[in-house]
C-alpha cells in the first residue's frame, strides 16, 4: 500500500482541519456518486455485475453513468469505468479513490452497555477489514474525541475499543428514561389515578407506583419536565454537532465512507427536529453511510411508550403558552431513520450481533460505485429519488434512497428551507411581510474572529397559525437565515435555523401577545461586512428582509476585552451546564436576549456581559456601568465581578429604572484590570 499518499489527507481529518479543495477528487461538484451492494436471495455478495446489467434512475428518469466499478478493498481497480470519467481511468489508477474509511463513534454509553458491545466492535474488526480499509475510534462525550487515529493497524484498534469499554461516561438514555419514570409516577399521583398507574420498565423499582401527595407530586412532574427538556436539547445539539462536523471533515475525501454509530438512540433537538434530514442530506451528497448499532439490546420498555411520553412532557414543559412541534422523540426511530436514509442499517432489539455486523463489514469490503451528471441542474432542494435496476434476475441491491438537490455555500450544504430564504434576500423590491427585529451582539475573539450571535425578534401575532380542530391545537413554523458578505459581496459566514411550534389552540390568544426569539450562532474576522438576514413565515409562505453593515473590531491588543451587553428578556434553568462554550449559557441558566430593549420606569432592566480578562495580570477585573441621558450621567453601578482564574467571566445584575423619566438612555460598561482599559456601550428606552 502507498502510505506516503494516504497521509496528508488522513492527517488533515484527524486534526478537525478543513480540507483544501486541492483534495477533491471529484470531477465536478454536480456529479453525483452512488454506491450499493448487490445480493441474492441467500444474501450472497454479487460480485459480478457488469456496467449493462445496470440502470440507474433518479426521479424516474434514466441517467446516464460516467463511470461504473466494482469496489472489493484491494488496491487494483475491480472493474473499468465506461464513459469519460475525468482522471480515473484503468491506467490512472488512484490508491485514493479505493480507500474504505470507517469512523466508529461510541456515544454515551451505560456500563454495562459499553462493555457488552464493545465485545461486539471488537468481533467486528477481526472479520478483517482488508489492505486499503482505515479505521478510526471515536467518543461523543460534550464533544468529538479521537481515542485512535485512522490506522490500519488492528492491534491499535482493538486497544482503543477495549479502553472505550471501561471508560466512564454519562449516558443520556439512562438519564432520560429515569426523568421520565419520575413524570409517570408524579403525572398519576397528581391527576389522583394511582389506580391505573402503570411502569414504563416492568421488573424495575418503578413498579412500587406513586406517591400520594397530590400538590407534591405537581411540583415534582412540572420539574422532571423541565429536566427532560434540558436533555433532550442539550444531547440532541451535542450529538448533531458532532455527527455534523464529522460528515463535514470527510466531504473531500474520496472512496467509500461508512460511520458505524454505537449508541442508545439517536437525540434531536426538539426545536430542531430538521436537523437529521440535514444529516442525512449531507451524508448522501458526499458518499457517507451510517450504520446504527443500538447497544441496549432487548430491552423491557416500550420505545412507543416512552417517545409518547416524552413528546407530552416536553411539550407540557415549555415555558409560555406554546412549545416546539416535538416530532422526533423516538431515540431508537431516530437512528433507524439515520442509518436507512443514507444506503446503511440499523441494529437494535437484538442480543446476537454477530451476523450484522458481519454485514456491514461485507459491505465495506465490497460494492459497487457509479457516478452521473445529473439531467436536472435545477438544485431547489427537492428531495430526488434514486433507484439502482438490475437486470439479472433474483437479485437485491441495497444503497441510498435518495438525496436533497441542494445547492452549497461556502462549501457547505444549505438546508430546504434555507433555499426560500435565500431566494428572499434576492427579490426585488425588497420584501416586508411582517415585523422583526435583528440584533449583532459580539462576544470572545480568538484568530478565527469575533463570535456573534445574531437575535431575531418576531412578534408571535405577525406569524400565521393554522388551527387543527380535530386535535384542538395550532401550529406555525419561522425560520430565519444570516449571511455575512464582505465588500466584494462575497460570503464569509452563514447561519440559519428553522423552527416549527404546535401548542392547545385555547392558548393562541394569549401566544400572540409574544414573540419568538431566534439565536444563529456566527464568526467573523476583522472587518466591515453587509449583514443580510431573511425570516420566513412558513405557514404562509412569506419573507421579510433585514440589512444593515456589521463593523467586527480587532481583537484588543491590551488582551482585555468587553463582550457586548446583553439585555436579558428571559432565563432558563438547567440542570447542568453544557460545555459548548455559548455565551449565553451562563450558571444561573440559558438567557434569551431582548433584541429592542424598552422598559417602563417601574421595572429593572436585568443585563448580562462577559469580560474576557488578561491573563498575564494577576490582578482581578473590576467593572462600572454608568447610565446617561442626553450626556449627562444620572447613576453608576458597580456590580460585583465573581473572582475567577478563568479567562471568560460573566457579569449578571439588574439595573433600577424606578427614578428614571422617559427617554433614551445611553449605557457605557467600563473595565479595569491593572492598566488595561476596555469599554462597551449599549441603549435603552424607559417609558
Amino acid at each position: 500500500m502507498n502510505r506516503t499518499r494516504l497521509a496528508i489527507p488522513i492527517a488533515l481529518l484527524l486534526t478537525g482541519t478543513s480540507l483544501v479543495a486541492q483534495a477533491t477528487f471529484r470531477s465536478s461538484s454536480q456529479e453525483v456518486l452512488i454506491d450499493f451492494v448487490a445480493r441474492d436471495k441467500h444474501q450472497k455478495v454479487i460480485k459480478d455485475l457488469k456496467p449493462e446489467e445496470v440502470q440507474i434512475f433518479e426521479d424516474g428518469a434514466l441517467q446516464r453513468p460516467t463511470s461504473f466499478r466494482y469496489r472489493d478493498g484491494s488496491e487494483e481497480p475491480g472493474s473499468s469505468i465506461t464513459g469519460p470519467s475525468a482522471g480515473h481511468s484503468a491506467a490512472g489508477f488512484d490508491p485514493l479513490r479505493e480507500i474504505n474509511l470507517v469512523s466508529i463513534v461510541f456515544d454515551n454509553l451505560s456500563a454495562n452497555s459499553r462493555h457488552e458491545v464493545s465485545s461486539h466492535v471488537q468481533d467486528f474488526l477481526n472479520t478483517g477489514m482488508g489492505p486499503n480499509t482505515w479505521a478510526a475510534v471515536f467518543t461523543l462525550h460534550y464533544q468529538l474525541k479521537a481515542v485512535q487515529p485512522y490506522t490500519t493497524d488492528r492491534d491499535l484498534l482493538l486497544k482503543a475499543v477495549k479502553f472505550v469499554g471501561a471508560a466512564n461516561s454519562t449516558e443520556f438514555a439512562r438519564r432520560s428514561l429515569d426523568v421520565l419514570k419520575d413524570i409517570n409516577s408524579a403525572q398519576a399521583a397528581a391527576t389522583g389515578n394511582q389506580a391505573t398507574f402503570q411502569p414504563l420498565q416492568p421488573g424495575s423499582a418503578e413498579e412500587r407506583g406513586p406517591d400520594s401527595d397530590r400538590r407534591l407530586a405537581a411540583v415534582r412532574l412540572a420539574t422532571a419536565q423541565v429536566a427532560l427538556r434540558m436533555l433532550f436539547q442539550q444531547e440532541g445539539s451535542r450529538t448533531i454537532d458532532a455527527l455534523r462536523r464529522l460528515v463535514r471533515a470527510q466531504a473531500s475525501l474520496a472512496g467509500r465512507k461508512t460511520i458505524l454509530f454505537v449508541c442508545e438512540g439517536l437525540t434531536i433537538p426538539p426545536q430542531q427536529p430538521e436537523l437529521l434530514d440535514t444529516i442525512i442530506g449531507e451524508a448522501n451528497r458526499n458518499n457517507i453511510t451510517f450504520y446504527t448499532l443500538d447497544a441496549r439490546g432487548l430491552s423491557t420498555a416500550s420505545n412507543v411508550k416512552i417517545s409518547r411520553m416524552s413528546n407530552e412532557a416536553l411539550n407540557a414543559s415549555l415555558s409560555g403558552t406554546a412549545g416546539p412541534n416535538v416530532q422526533a422523540t423516538d431515540l431508537q426511530a431516530n437512528a433507524r431513520h439515520l442509518a436507512q436514509g443514507t444506503g446503511g442499517f440499523a441494529m437494535d432489539n437484538s442480543n446476537d450481533l454477530r451476523a450484522p455486523l458481519l454485514r456491514v463489514m461485507e459491505d465495506i469490503r465490497s460494492h459497487y460505485e457509479v457516478t452521473y451528471v445529473p439531467s436536472s441542474t435545477n438544485f431547489d432542494g427537492r428531495f430526488r429519488k434514486l433507484e439502482v435496476r438490475v437486470s439479472r434476475p433474483g437479485i437485491h441491491v441495497a444503497g441510498r434512497q435518495g438525496y436533497y438537490a441542494l445547492p452549497f455555500i461556502n462549501g457547505e450544504m444549505v438546508a430546504p428551507y434555507e433555499i426560500a430564504a435565500l431566494r428572499a434576500l434576492d427579490q426585488q423590491p425588497v420584501p416586508h411581510a411582517f415585523p422583526f427585529h435583528i440584533g449583532a451582539l459580539g462576544f470572545d475573539a480568538d484568530q478565527r474572529g469575533v463570535n456573534y450571535r445574531v437575535v431575531a425578534a418576531i412578534p408571535n401575532n405577525s406569524l400565521t397559525a393554522t388551527t387543527d380542530p380535530e386535535h384542538k391545537t395550532f401550529r406555525l413554523r419561522a425560520a430565519v437565515l444570516a449571511l455575512a458578505k464582505n465588500e466584494q459581496g462575497q460570503i464569509v459566514s452563514h447561519a440559519a435555523r428553522d423552527v416549527p411550534f404546535e401548542g392547545p389552540a385555547d392558548r393562541l390568544v394569549d401566544f400572540r401577545q409574544g414573540q419568538m426569539t431566534i439565536i444563529l450562532p456566527m464568526r467573523v474576522a476583522a472587518g466591515r461586512y453587509h449583514l443580510e438576514v431573511a425570516a420566513l413565515d412558513m405557514e404562509a409562505s412569506s419573507a421579510s428582509v433585514f440589512r444593515s453593515v456589521l463593523m467586527v473590531p480587532p481583537a484588543a491588543a491590551a488582551d482585555l476585552r468587553l463582550g457586548d451587553v446583553v439585555w436579558v428578556r428571559s432565563v432558563q434553568a438547567h440542570t447542568e451546564p453544557t460545555g459548548d462554550g455559548d455565551p449565553l449559557d451562563t450558571p444561573q441558566g440559558k438567557v434569551t436576549p431582548l433584541v429592542s430593549p424598552s422598559y417602563s420606569n417601574a421595572e429593572a432592566a436585568s443585563f448580562l456581559f462577559w469580560i474576557y480578562r488578561s491573563r498575564t495580570i494577576s490582578e482581578p477585573p473590576a467593572v462600572e456601568i454608568l447610565l446617561s441621558k442626553d450626556g449627562s450621567t444620572v447613576s453608576a453601578l458597580r456590580p460585583d465581578v465573581a473572582p475567577s482564574e478563568a479567562g471568560a467571566i460573566p457579569v449578571t445584575g439588574r439595573l433600577p429604572l424606578s427614578k428614571l423619566d422617559p427617554g433614551t438612555y445611553e449605557i457605557t460598561v467600563a473595565a479595569r484590570q491593572g492598566a488595561l482599559r476596555a469599554v462597551a456601550r449599549s441603549q435603552l428606552e424607559v417609558r
